[in-house]
């Protein structure tokens, strides 16, 4: 019998979008998943910016592609991969596609792509909007191949000292993870409760293409599954010596003997206090200030997910559809589409996201009475903030923010 063959990728690179000292990882996980055979990265090289990329290029064997500005605020590039991402599906000699952004813009070419029954990698940044990932099988965060460059070692006479690693996470093991992994347990589990864990892998990735071990720490996922006290792994010989088989399943009580499954949604209120250990929502069409935002955020050393939109749209969608608990929601008035007052009247107007009573703050470089008193006598809004230019302030705006509803009660705390 012939080995299966690796998947023929196109790998195409959004230059604007990704740094030039991420791509030797980049290209090593890729190769996890396949042979990359087209190599091509999309930019405008007049640019100082992208400068840096010229020596990783030749290393790598990627070819640029060269695109002009053509105005400004408008990312031509975008199009450019989109266009060759197309020539190159309908030439038949790739089995799937990998793209490098953290760009939206992409979202409906990876769905395109799937359409057409290509396999979609995803790689990009942790501020990725939603969208771009749940239209990937499978989506990577920088962060996490970024945590697993090494440095050189450092030739030394010294005597060596042992060196503590500290895990890199980009997510934290909370109510949302262990409820995926849960109800991924209950949708394929034989009638004793036991799945194999390979097999529970690819139904999680199904739901969740951002799903990855590595993202709270874990090189492996059975690492990850032994330090969640819910569950419990049972390895099973397969009669060749140290090869084993991994099965997984909630745990369960047993008591005046009669065994009942454990409740996983009951445990878990228990031990994680929502919803201030929930997802923080942001919802701001300008990236420099996104940026700002999550700096500040880690800075004051809250690691909720952070969850980014550039409309009230989407981010409306999200809310209907997530199982989360958000803690908070922070968002601009002027937006795309609709503004932030109409967004924040849909919600009071939906009787599910009324009862999540979820503290929505208005955030905004632009404050008129009018907004303010609209937002206050219309609306159910618990805060209406300027955006101040020094960064300290900023910060000062939100620690205020995020210590209020940390001490205040909740309906659903």
């Amino acid at each position: 019998m012939e080995p299966p063959k690796d998947l023929r990728l196109a790998v195409l690179i959004d230059a604007d979008n990704i740094s030039y000292s991420n791509i030797k990882a980049m290209m090593e996980e890729i190769a996890k998943y396949g042979e990359p055979t087209f190599k091509r990265i999309y930019g405008d090289w007049t640019k100082p910016t992208l400068v840096g990329w010229k020596t990783v290029l030749l290393e790598n064997a990627i070819i640029p592609v060269q695109q002009y500005s053509y105005t400004i605020g408008k990312n031509s590039s975008d199009s450019a991969l989109i266009i060759d991402a197309m020539d190159i599906l309908y030439s038949g000699r790739v089995d799937g596609f990998c793209i490098v952004s953290s760009d939206s813009d992409f979202t409906r070419l990876a769905t395109r792509l799937r359409e057409a029954g290509m396999k979609v990698f995803g790689i990009g940044e942790k501020k990725t909007p939603p969208a771009f990932i749940a239209s990937c099988n499978k989506f990577i965060y920088l962060e996490i191949l970024k945590a697993e460059i090494k440095p050189p070692p450092v030739k030394t006479t010294t005597e060596k000292t042992p060196v503590k690693t500290v895990k890199t996470t980009v997510s934290i093991i909370d109510k949302g993870l262990i409820k995926l992994i849960a109800d991924s347990i209950n949708d394929i589990a034989e009638e004793d409760g036991w799945v194999f864990l390979g097999v529970l892998g690819n139904q999680i990735l199904k739901k969740q293409p951002d799903f990855d071990p590595r993202n709270y720490g874990y090189k492996k996922m059975i690492d990850l599954i032994k330090d969640i006290r819910e569950f419990e792994i049972d390895r099973r010989a397969t009669g060749k010596n140290n090869v084993f088989h991994i099965y997984v399943r909630a745990k369960e009580i047993f008591s005046n003997n009669h065994r009942r499954t454990l409740k996983i949604h009951t445990l878990v209120l228990n031990r994680f206090c929502m919803p201030k250990s929930g997802p923080i929502i942001i919802i701001e069409d300008d990236p420099d200030e996104e940026g700002i935002m999550e700096e500040v955020i880690r800075e004051l050393n809250f690691t909720n997910k952070l969850v980014y939109f550039n409309n009230g749209t989407d981010a409306f969608e999200y809310l209907k559809k997530t199982g989360d608990q958000p803690f908070i929601i922070f968002c601009d008035v002027n937006l795309p589409e609709k503004s932030g007052i109409e967004f924040k009247k849909e919600i009071d107007e939906h009787k599910e996201l009324r009862k999540k009573s979820i503290p929505f703050v208005f955030y905004s470089t632009s404050v008129n009475q009018s907004a303010v008193i609209e937002a206050y006598t219309q609306m159910t809004v618990q805060g209406f903030f300027k955006k101040e230019n020094s960064y300290e302030e900023i910060k000062k705006s939100i620690s205020v923010v995020f210590d209020y509803w940390q001490l205040c009660k909740h309906p659903n705390s």
